[in-house]
């Protein structure tokens, strides 16, 4: 079946895409520094403005939550703090660096992302919560990082517990049992910035 034309332009698009560089830049270990958005502006064309003059602190070992409507620029402070996007105006730092002045392999190394929409690939929950993780992890390890997710009790019910498969994309897990792995993946890697971007979104309160 030939692609459709629809198909063909999105994928010559993607080809002219200039490779972000990843390898120029600083090393540095950001545990433990401030992370400040210092009077950022940001929009995705001209036209349309998405953040005005934002600031905020965060500092080492505490929880900031963004509250507002649907549209308001959450999202896209994670995407400036990921460098998916730089600020038109004002800059974002960590410690005393600014945060493009850091490489970039390094910098997204050390963060952790879960969305509302949690990718989980086709496998085991094993291999869900460790793929492309260095090193090897003990059932111990994986049980605990579940319990901060408040997973154990649906990986526990399943017929093979942590080798249990959860299909193409993950259909036999729900929604909200999909995050709770993502943030679970996300516990283990143990990265020093972590951000949930409505990661929470599709989970069911527990029956009391």
């Amino acid at each position: 079946m030939l692609p459709s034309k629809c198909s063909t332009t999105r994928i010559q698009a993607l080809l002219q895409t200039h490779e972000e560089d990843r390898l120029t830049g600083t090393d540095l270990d950001i545990g433990d520094q401030t992370l400040q958005m210092n009077h950022v502006s940001f929009s995705y064309d001209q036209h349309h403005p998405i953040l005005s003059d934002v600031s905020f602190t965060a500092e080492p070992n505490s929880v900031i939550a963004f509250a507002g409507p649907s549209g308001g620029g959450k999202s896209t402070i994670f995407s400036l703090i990921e460098r998916f996007y730089e600020p038109n105006e004002g800059s974002i730092t960590i410690g005393n660096t600014n945060i493009t002045d850091i490489q970039l392999a390094d910098w997204r190394q050390q963060i952790g992302l879960v969305g509302q929409d949690a990718a989980i690939m086709s496998g085991t929950i094993r291999y869900n919560l460790t793929y492309g993780l260095p090193g090897h992890f003990s059932d111990e390890q994986l049980w605990h990082v579940l319990e901060m997710a408040y997973a154990t009790q649906f990986v526990q019910k399943m017929p093979r517990g942590l080798d249990t498969e959860v299909g193409e994309r993950g259909v036999k897990v729900s929604g909200g049992q999909r995050q709770r792995l993502a943030i679970a993946r996300a516990f283990l890697r143990n990265p020093k910035i972590l951000m949930l971007d409505e990661a929470t979104a599709s989970w069911i309160p527990s029956p009391k």
